[in-house]
């Protein structure tokens, strides 16, 4: 990976001259959303976690896991929070941005826990656990 600056932060390009690319930290692709479109919401906390992914963590060396919408997934560490995201998907996210709608209530119950400060895990717990007591 290489460093570049773009929109005022440091991200990591991949070297491999047919991927091109991008390593976003945690946080990075809010920061360089925000210069480009400064009145949508920032997509990072909206991404919903989808499954395992093929591609190990550049930062932790640990399996990632897939988040994103039916079009456009990205690859996300558990640990640090960083994603990977392809060229293509960028592309598509600068062009149409993040989807609003979530898929079905459990993404928007999820989206808005994660919004109001709790994490993803506890989030998705704190869900099925309110679903088992109220479907007895």
């Amino acid at each position: 990976m290489a460093s570049e600056t773009r929109a005022g932060v440091t991200v990591d390009l991949c070297s491999d001259a047919d991927c091109c690319s991008i390593w976003f930290d945690a946080k990075e692709l809010d920061l360089c959303w925000h210069t480009i479109h400064p009145t949508s919401a920032a997509p990072e906390f909206r991404i919903p976690e989808r499954g395992f992914s093929s591609r190990s963590c550049p930062r932790c060396d640990i399996v990632m896991r897939t988040a994103g919408w039916t079009d456009l997934v990205f690859d996300r560490c558990t640990k640090c929070l960083g994603l990977f995201v392809e060229r293509r998907e960028l592309a598509a996210l600068r062009r149409e941005g993040a989807p609003v709608v979530t898929t079905n209530a459990i993404s928007a119950f999820r989206d808005v826990a994660i919004e109001h400060g709790l994490d993803t895990f506890l989030a998705s717990n704190l869900l099925l656990s309110l679903l088992r007591v109220f479907s007895r």
